[in-house]
């Protein structure tokens, strides 16, 4: 049913160049070897397509040139009716920096390129994905994510009481949800900000009456640790913490360092096995923006790599500082990572790595838009700069839905993949 949608996107195309008045003898030929080949072509599949409609939009672009716009337009208005969304003529007859097309089922692609200079390049991507789905819905750890560990009676227990004193809280990046497990949430605030392409920040508060069994007193001691969580393209790729050396935390309180409320902590104050909170009688503006009061609190180092591998502080790294006052806790983390990325739901998709094997361009679903056909065909065409160098156009697709087995609408597209040119 598929294939035959796609030979009548054809024999539209062929019935255009064909009928035709001013088309020249070549063009001609060209409609009657596309005529001839239908049959062909429902048994070698869509690869025998493209190659024709890409002969063909040659031919039209040809007819441009030559000075026919009125004809050349007409017939490319009428092919992008049949494929509404798909590479646009200036781009579709130049060679591509490289290619990965037809995505079948379960595949994982890579095709290295090289770039002899800097250059703006052209990004024509197409895939399978889910929009407007909540972040605690999709896997926790598919999204960059910052962990905050509390153990309440600072028990160090070798266990994680679910129901009890212990808490973890989730907040992925570029989200407002917050997840976890045994929380409250009730007048708990997050704010975030983005200093940089490479950095973000998180600040929250949470009210001590939601955090529970406490009340809150100089000197008092709480099991305490920090985690953050790096997926540069849909893994978990790197685990840092402030004091564990086990990236068991959600496991084991006794992992946990420990945070004493304090009155004036010197902002030199430095460790990592004990923290410090000082107390505060400025209320911060909970919105990601470093205030004035944040100045006066000590800054401590989340660099334990517990899981993974990082190529340094430029990869993932991090800090917190902490305040308190009699109503709230308060903490305010600042997050270097080279690949910011938020769980997309996408099932098929596309990226760029560099010759260290880092993401430098990840097709984001929050980026795309329907291609026609079901909702989730998604695509994407963006322009993004690359410096000389080695890279892998990379593409993955999952067990459904993809390219000559579709189980909805096809894409509106003869592109099923991604493909890189030199931007005009």
């Amino acid at each position: 049913m598929v294939v035959g949608k796609k030979i009548s996107a054809i024999a539209l195309l062929c019935m255009f160049i064909y009928c035709h008045n001013g088309v020249d003898r070549r063009m001609a030929d060209l409609s009657a070897d596309l005529t001839d080949s239908m049959e062909t072509t429902l048994d070698k599949g869509l690869r025998s397509r493209e190659t024709k409609i890409r002969h063909s939009l040659k031919e039209i672009d040809s007819i441009w040139e030559a000075g026919d716009h009125e004809e050349a337009q007409r017939l490319y208005t009428s092919f992008r009716k049949s494929f509404p969304f798909d590479i646009p003529m200036g781009y579709l007859h130049e060679a591509p920096i490289a290619k990965l097309d037809e995505m079948g089922l379960n595949m994982d692609s890579g095709q290295s390129f090289f770039l002899d200079h800097a250059a703006d390049v052209k990004i024509f991507a197409t895939g399978e994905g889910m929009c407007n789905i909540k972040t605690s819905l999709l896997p926790p750890y598919f999204s960059d994510n910052l962990e905050m560990f509390f153990d309440m009676k600072n028990d160090k227990a070798k266990y994680f009481d679910r129901n009890g004193a212990h808490r973890q809280y989730f907040f992925t990046w570029h989200s407002k949800e917050v997840g976890g497990q045994n929380i409250a949430t009730e007048g708990l605030e997050v704010g975030q900000a983005d200093p940089s392409a490479t950095s973000y920040t998180i600040e929250i508060k949470i009210p001590w009456k939601t955090l529970g069994y406490i009340t809150p007193a100089y000197g008092l001691r709480i099991g305490f640790d920090v985690m953050i969580d790096d997926d540069d393209r849909g893994d978990l790729d790197a685990q840092m913490t402030w004091h564990s050396k086990s990236a068991q935390l959600s496991n084991r309180a006794s992992h946990f360092g420990t945070l004493i409320l304090d009155s004036i902590v010197s902002s030199s104050y430095h460790s990592n096995d004990m923290a410090r909170a000082g107390y505060t009688h400025q209320v911060p503006v909970i919105d990601g923006q470093q205030d004035a009061c944040w100045s006066k609190a000590p800054s401590y180092d989340i660099s334990n790599l517990v899981l993974g591998a990082s190529d340094g502080p430029g990869d993932l790294s991090g800090t917190f500082r902490t305040l308190w006052d009699m109503d709230n806790f308060y903490f305010f983390l600042r997050v270097i990572d080279d690949t910011k990325r938020q769980a997309s739901a996408l099932f098929d998709y596309g990226w760029i790595e560099n010759d260290k094997g880092d993401t430098v361009w990840l097709m984001d679903v929050k980026n795309t838009i329907n291609v026609g056909g079901a909702f989730k065909n998604r695509g994407v065409d963006t322009v993004i700069h690359l410096k000389a160098g080695k890279y892998k156009l990379r593409y993955v697709t999952d067990g459904s839905h993809s390219y000559g087995d579709w189980d909805d609408s096809p894409p509106g597209t003869s592109l099923y993949g991604i493909v890189i040119y030199f931007a005009k």
